[in-house]
């Protein structure tokens, strides 16, 4: 039943896993070392799973080269299969997300999916009308807005590390975290427990709690945080 074997990331660690079957649920196993985790993968790969994809054997592979020319050679057949029509669009940006070591099993590289849409006040969505329907997707979220674009500028060429070493930067957060995923996804369980215990057994204030897409994205657009 097994299909594919990717080694993936824990808590930034090198030590975990995802077995992925042909019924389409998926496993992630964390190891306690690098070592272990590449035994039980040799191990598996020894078997030779009637199922198992080439790239398996090239995550298993200590040449790094042929690692990136599979990889690329998987994205471009994927690319392909998009622009052919073969894929929607879900499944092409899911896919790019299982390559990029993202996994539903783990809140900390949960998938991320790009803001499209940004008209949410119309009763009615016009496809036809990109200027009004769609974001500009040449431009990362944080230089759509101009003004806000200009202020992280120049809070990157004026940035004072006061000593401490630390490095200049656009943004003051990453796009994706723990503490963003549940925050989305609170009212689904086991998100809602999760969010539960991030707040040491109680929900956070109730105008911090997600309740509107169209605010967050206002949010993503305006609030320098």
């Amino acid at each position: 039943h097994l299909i594919e074997l990717l080694p993936r990331r824990y808590l930034l660690r090198r030590v975990a896993l995802e077995v992925f079957l042909r019924s389409g649920r998926s496993h992630f196993l964390c190891f306690e070392d690098r070592e272990s985790r590449r035994r039980v993968h040799a191990r598996i790969l020894a078997s030779k799973p009637p199922l198992l994809q080439t790239a398996a054997a090239a995550a298993a592979s200590g040449n790094v080269r042929y690692r990136k020319d599979v990889l690329e050679a998987r994205h471009q057949e994927l690319l392909e299969d998009w622009q052919s029509w073969r894929i929607s669009n879900f499944d092409y940006l899911m896919r790019l997300n299982t390559l990029a070591g993202r996994s539903y099993n783990d809140l900390t590289q949960y998938p991320v999916m790009p803001w499209v849409i940004k008209d949410f006040s119309s009763d009615e969505l016009d496809l036809s009308d990109r200027e009004r329907t769609f974001r500009d997707l040449s431009k990362p979220v944080g230089a759509l807005n101009p003004t806000r674009a200009e202020r992280f500028r120049q809070r990157f060429v004026e940035f004072d590390d006061c000593g401490t070493g630390s490095l200049p930067f656009h943004y003051g957060s990453h796009y994706s975290s723990a503490g963003i995923v549940l925050y989305y996804l609170i009212r689904l369980e086991p998100f809602t427990t999760e969010n539960i215990k991030l707040q040491g057994g109680r929900f956070d204030h109730a105008d911090r709690l997600f309740d509107s897409v169209s605010d967050t994205f206002a949010s993503c657009l305006e609030n320098m945080s």
